[in-house]
This record gives C-alpha cells, structure tokens and sequence, in this order.
C-alpha cells in the first residue's frame, strides 16, 4: 500500500518536472516581453527627453543669434558715431553694456545716446555710464528722445563750459527746473544755448537762466522779445562805458519800484526798446524777475532724476532689464554662432560665384523657352509648343534622323 502510494507520488513529481522546461519558456518570454515593453518605453522616454532636449538647444541657439545681433548691431552704432577704434573702441563696448543691463532700455537708444555724450564731451568708464544711465532714465520719465535730449544738453555743457564732473548736477537741475515750472527740459536747454552769450554778458550763472526760463515760459512772458531788449540794454550800457550787469539790475530794480507805471514804462521804452520795453515793464513789475525762490528749489536737485526713476520702476521695466541682462549673457554664445556662420559662408562663396553664371546661361534660357512652350500650346500651336520646349528634332524626328 504504501509503495502503491510512493509510486503514485513519483510519478506526479516526475509530471511535474517533465513540464518544468515548458514553465520556465513561458516565464522567460513574460519576462523578455516585460523587459522588451520596459525598454520600448524607456527608449521612449529617452527620445521624448532628446526631442525635448533638442528643441531647448535649437531654441537657445536662436536666442543667442538674435541676442548676438543685437549687441553686434548696437557696437556698430558706436564705432560709427565715435570713430574709434582698438582699446578706446573696446571700453566704450564695455560701457555700453554695463549702461545696457542697468536701464530698461533698447540696444539702439543706448548706443545711439552713449555715442552721442562720448562725442560730445570725451567721457568715458563710469563717468560716461553714469551719465548716459541718467539721459535714459530722464527720456523715460519725461517721455522724451534720449538722443535729442543728450545733444542738446552736451551743447549746454559746451556753451557754458560746464565742467564734465558737474554734468550729471546739471542735468538733474534741467530736470527740476522743468518739473517745477511745467515747461519741457529740451526746450529750456536750447533757450540757453541760444540766448547764452548775453546772458553771460549780463552776469546770469547757467543756475539763475535755467530758473529765469522755466519762471518765464510757466508765466507766459515772450521770451524772445525779452531776450531781444535785454540784448539793446546790454549793447547801450557798453556803449556808454557802464558796467553791464550793475546797470541792468539797478535799472530792473528802478522799474520795479516805480509808483507810476507810466514812468515805469518810459525807462523800459529808454534802455529796452520800443518793441520790448513794455514786454519787459510788465514782466519786471509782475516779479518775473524774482527768481530767488525757484532757484533755492533746484539748488538741491542733485539725484533727482534717478530717484524719480526709481521710484516709478514698475514689473514692464524691470522686466526690459532683466531681458537685456539675458541678451548680453547670451550674446558670446551667439557670436561664436555668427563666427561660423560666417565660415560656412565664406567656404560656399566660390559654389554662389559659379551659381550665377549658371543661372543666366543655364537656368534662365530654359524658362524662357518653357514659357514660349506654354504660350504656343495655349494657342493651339502643339508642333510649336514642342518646338520651343524641345527644339526643331523634337518636333519633325524625321529632320533629325536625316541629319544625323
């Protein structure tokens, strides 16, 4: 019984074994295809991420062209206004860039500005940076032409003979003068530039004419028939051997203080013309002369457009400088880019100077007699159509083969 039972046992586990071989093949293909399935989809992955990886690349490379072009394009600006070239050439670059990721700003307005103040005065290194990054900032907040505006004021530095370390001061009383006044600051800068001379001539400091204009233009006074009689009263003065600046105060003074307007009039008719004595009688009595208050609000204007800009510096520009600071980050990897461009083009140059040549013998004939060809057939010419495409052989083969 219990070999009976033995012999049974041993022919179940014999079974099982016999079978074993044909487990472990289907085991083995469940997990070949598990594996096979694993790696379809980890390959995938990979060629999802390279595809990925791809475009990011392609995408960066773009970037770095335009940015490359860009900065490549505002260097050419520079050179051309300046005229440098070599060492002088590479430190204004530098300033350029440091100007550029400072100011939300665009490649041409800055370069077009900074050429302009490195022309017109010789800055350059911080001095130029810091006062290119203030004409900016000023021609964002007052919505003017930054290239304008830095003509202008480097003709106010000339003509005054402004020292270039008291420029940036300057352009800060501009700008407060104009704000407290409400008149516009290029408009102040070309009324002293143009009425310079007798204002020295006069004794007004660069400060007191500033503050003259911006109270004259606010109160409505004729500024050119104002210049104009205070021109005849310094011509007269000199012609009669007084000093000019003492005898035009003492005569404004004399003016203001007259009971009678009538006499007050007479004096101004006397020393400032008939055309503008009465521009001046009036605006003398009025007190637009009286300049001192104004001037004692721009004595301390240092800084102040700066700290305007900053204090209206919202997401939109600081958004601009963060995309100039990219654009200047990524503009060595663009140039490489362009470098090799550059000698792709330069080793095709001889196939596009054999390109030419080919077209107009070659190409161009071809179309002309395709076109002749169309032309025919539309007309219901096909010999002549087949002619003009192919030639007379094409459309007689007898002719040809005769004449071969």
């Amino acid at each position: 019984m219990a070999d009976d039972v033995l012999g049974e046992l041993k022919i179940a586990i014999r079974a099982q074994m016999d079978k074993l071989p044909d487990d472990f093949k289907a085991v083995q293909g469940k997990v070949l295809n598990a594996a096979g399935s694993i790696a379809k989809g980890a390959a995938g992955v990979i060629a999802g991420g390279m595809a990925v990886a791809g475009a990011a690349i392609a995408g960066l490379g773009k970037a770095a062209f335009d940015a490359a072009m860009d900065i490549d394009s505002a260097f050419d600006t520079i050179a051309i206004k300046t005229g440098t070239t070599g060492e002088v050439l590479n430190g204004l670059q530098d300033d350029f860039k440091a100007v550029f990721t400072s100011v939300p700003t665009d490649v041409e307005t800055a370069s077009a500005a900074l050429s302009m103040i490195y022309d017109r005065t010789g800055l350059t290194g911080d001095a130029l940076q810091g006062l290119t990054r203030q004409m900016l900032e000023l021609a964002r907040i007052t919505g003017g032409d930054a290239t304008t505006t830095a003509e202008n004021y480097t003709q106010v530095l000339a003509d005054w003979g402004v020292n270039t370390e008291d420029a940036s001061a300057m352009l800060d009383t501009f700008f407060v003068a104009s704000q407290k006044a409400g008149v516009g600051v290029d408009d102040l800068m070309a009324q002293v530039v143009q009425f310079g001379a007798p204002l020295r001539t006069m004794g007004f400091r660069l400060k007191d004419s500033v503050a003259m204009f911006a109270k004259w233009q606010k109160e409505g006074v004729n500024t050119t028939q104002a210049m104009s009689g205070l021109r005849i009263a310094t011509a007269k003065f000199a012609d009669e051997g007084k000093p000019v600046q003492e005898s035009l105060w003492a005569t404004i003074d004399a003016i203001q203080s007259m009971e009678d307007p009538t006499q007050a009039l007479s004096l101004a008719l006397d020393v400032f013309g008939a055309r503008a004595g009465p521009v001046l009688a009036d605006a003398i009595r009025q007190g637009r002369f009286g300049i001192d208050e104004l001037k004692s609000s721009i004595e301390g204007a240092e800084g102040a457009i700066l700290n305007t800009a900053q204090a209206t510096m919202d997401w939109p520009e600081k958004l601009e400088m963060v995309k100039n600071k990219i654009t200047t980050a990524l503009e060595p990897i663009g140039s490489k880019l362009m470098d090799v461009a550059s000698t792709v083009i330069d080793k095709l140059q001889p196939a596009f100077d054999k390109l030419g040549p080919f077209i107009e013998t070659t190409v161009a004939p071809a179309f002309d007699h395709l076109a002749d060809a169309i032309i025919r057939v539309s007309e219901g010419d096909i010999e002549g159509g087949i002619a003009a495409l192919f030639g007379d052989a094409a459309a007689d083969p007898g002719a040809a083969v005769t004449a071969a």
